[in-house]
């Protein structure tokens, strides 16, 4: 029998985990009775049941407000690993970990023997027990998971947040949409903060460390390529924003992933958003022998030197860019400077 557990991904209980057990029919809601419990005024006392039977996951929604799994509203469904399930303003995984299967041995061949090396008297208690535990992995293996807290400093506020990492931004978006969602999500990096502005679900408008003067699609799908970092959902705040963006979800989920694939396409060598850039000295041949694309995109990096400046103020998409920058790298028009 698998174990299976359901880890917080995003909301304030955010890290913790939650064991399964055979046969066990989990009430998940804000009763203080309920087996699992989320304490949010958006989640119903008997918001949904889970139960594991036979290695087989079923979740049946009983809310007012509605039961997601992958960012689709459900009613019965069956889980399997990896599925992310949203109630309220909570996200958690479902992680299952098969044990390992049991060794066997040729019929008639003697059985290998396991021998347990005796505990030191001296030396701590746990760096005895990992020496036992790599020869006799079985013993510590039978124990069952227990319930984790949320780790130190995981804060209370009602914020709907998370990790990149284990939430794809296409994803939230495709959340965002189907449950209507109102306000900004906050998103940080280690060097940079964007913004994605949300009106019943629908995105309106972006921007990338307060800077407004940037096309909001360019900005969008440059933040959908992010991979690591943190997302908050702050609610509506008042502040009137322009609506920028006029296209559905689902188109610029399309776009946004055509445009992923596009870039990845052109290889690792691509230079950070954060590099800068430089003419080359010497350099392999004139300029006026270079297209007019090339010399308005070697004006640019003169101009602004990083990639990221370049980018902005270029006319065309983030890929076209790239492709004007990487043949210039290629021609040696162009060079990184060094850090």
């Amino acid at each position: 029998m698998a174990d299976v557990v359901l880890r917080f991904i995003a909301g304030k209980q955010q890290g913790r985990e939650f064991p399964v057990k055979n046969e066990q029919e989990i009430v998940i809601g804000r009763d203080e009775d309920a087996n699992l419990r989320i304490d949010e005024d958006t989640v119903s006392r008997k918001h949904a049941v889970l139960i594991l039977k036979n290695d087989e996951i079923v979740l049946q929604d009983f809310s007012k407000n509605g039961t997601y799994v992958n960012g689709h509203a459900i009613f019965f469904v069956t889980l399997k690993d990896g599925d992310q399930i949203h109630i309220g303003r909570s996200i958690f995984k479902v992680v299952i970990n098969t044990p390992p299967p049991t060794p066997t041995w040729i019929i008639g061949a003697p059985r290998p023997e396991r021998t347990v090396p005796a505990v030191p008297a001296s030396g701590s208690y746990l760096s005895s027990l990992s020496k036992v535990a790599t020869v006799v992995p079985s013993a510590l293996s039978a124990a069952k998971p227990a319930p984790r807290p949320a780790p130190v400093g995981t804060s209370t506020s009602d914020h709907f947040r998370g990790s990149i990492s284990e939430i794809a931004l296409t994803d939230l978006l495709q959340l965002f949409a189907t449950t209507r969602k109102n306000g900004t999500l906050l998103l940080r990096s280690r060097d940079m903060i964007g913004r994605i502005y949300f009106v019943n679900g629908q995105v309106i408008h972006t921007s990338m460390d307060d800077e407004e003067t940037v096309n909001a699609l360019k900005i969008l799908y440059r933040l959908l390529r992010w991979t690591d970092g943190t997302f908050e959902l702050e609610p509506p705040d008042g502040k009137v924003i322009c609506q920028t963006i006029d296209e559905s979800t689902d188109y610029l989920l399309l776009e946004a992933m055509h445009q992923l694939d596009e870039i990845n396409n052109l290889g690792p060598e691509l230079p950070t958003l954060h590099a800068e850039i430089v003419i080359a000295n010497p350099l392999p041949a004139p300029l006026r022998d270079l297209a007019p694309g090339d010399l308005d995109f070697i004006q640019l990096a003169l101009r602004h030197k990083m990639v990221r400046c370049i980018l902005d103020h270029y006319a065309g998409t983030d890929f076209e860019g790239y492709i004007h920058l990487k043949g210039l790298l290629a021609r040696r028009y162009l060079t990184v400077a060094e850090s």
